[in-house]
């Protein structure tokens, strides 16, 4: 009896996601491995010499040194995180971003999340402090926070290309290093020393911690589509946390619309606005808005807005307010 043919079900298309490569800055990686790599593979000699040297004796305190690197870094975040993790608890629900409290917000989050194929989208805070900021930290699936100052500096536009920023750090997994550095930096020496190999990648990745913002600039960028929005935000986000920087929307989008030429920007900066001792004050800032005006000119940056036209049109991916 002749067996049936079974019929082959057709493959389900892989839907089109973004990749690392799609977006990230020139170098970055170069830079974190040979950093991650040189004081990994140092303190992992250092334990094989001094195990091989003492003829294989107190064997675990020569695996603890070995596990020095990660185990600072993993202990490090965990106090980092924990008076914001703390508040966070205290402040409850109300505060934390969903349907029923803050549905413009969650609706952008949400959308957000399903371009950049994050699965699990990040809670996301709304805090009602006098200070104006926004930032992310790691957790889970990470955790974005801003405040209400900050909100009403910026308009939504506005608002969404940060909030993409946001998840672009947490999708390109720069968080938990980046926070572990910025908190042993802020410890006295004697703390630095306990967190040793923490303390010696504050020193060695300082390129590296400002090429993570090109990067989640660029995600940024292949979600909302606007550069001049962009470019916009992370100056009055800049300028609403600066005390010092007394700078008006007018003489903020005049600066941006000046060019590319920053030296007669500097010189418009002087002579006309106030913004000149801000942007000094700002080293990474000019880099930032120079690195979005190159990328969004650049065939890689057209290469990835159709991937991400393509993510759009899929099922399951809506069509965000920023496109």
């Amino acid at each position: 009896m002749a067996r049936r043919a079974r019929r082959r079900k057709p493959r389900r298309q892989k839907a089109t996601a973004l990749q690392l490569s799609d977006y990230q800055y020139p170098g970055e990686k170069k830079q974190y491995w040979q950093s991650v790599g040189i004081i990994t593979g140092l303190f992992v000699w250092v334990a094989v010499m001094g195990l091989w040297l003492s003829h294989g004796l107190w064997t675990y305190q020569w695996a603890y040194l070995a596990a020095w690197p990660i185990g600072s870094l993993l202990i490090v975040n965990f106090l980092a995180a924990r008076p914001r993790r703390k508040q966070l608890k205290q402040v409850g629900r109300q505060s934390k971003v969903m349907g029923n409290n803050h549905p413009q917000l969650h609706r952008l989050l949400t959308e957000q999340c399903q371009v950049l194929g994050l699965s699990r989208p990040p809670d996301m805070y709304v805090l009602d402090e006098e200070s104006p900021y926004m930032y992310s930290f790691p957790g889970k699936a990470g955790t974005v926070i801003v405040t209400k100052p900050m909100l009403e500096v910026l308009s939504d536009e506005e608002f969404a290309t940060l909030l993409a920023h946001e998840l672009g750090h947490i999708k390109s997994h720069h968080l938990h290093l980046a926070l572990a550095m910025i908190y042993v930096e802020n410890l006295n020496p004697l703390l630095q020393l306990v967190f040793g190999p923490v303390a010696v990648w504050v020193r060695l990745m300082g390129a590296w911690r400002d090429v993570i913002d090109y990067t989640a600039d660029r995600l940024s960028l292949l979600v909302t589509r606007n550069p001049a929005v962009l470019m916009r935000a992370i100056v009055k986000s800049a300028a609403a946390t600066d005390e010092q920087a007394d700078l008006s929307q007018e003489e903020i989008e005049a600066y941006l619309a000046s060019g590319a030429d920053l030296e007669t920007d500097a010189a418009q900066m002087e002579r006309f606005f106030k913004i000149s001792q801000f942007v000094k004050n700002q080293p990474n800032l000019r880099d930032r808005i120079e690195e979005i005006r190159e990328y969004s000119a650049s065939e890689e940056a057209q290469a990835a807005l159709e991937k991400i036209a393509q993510i759009r049109q899929e099922p399951s991916a809506p069509h965000s307010p920023g496109g």
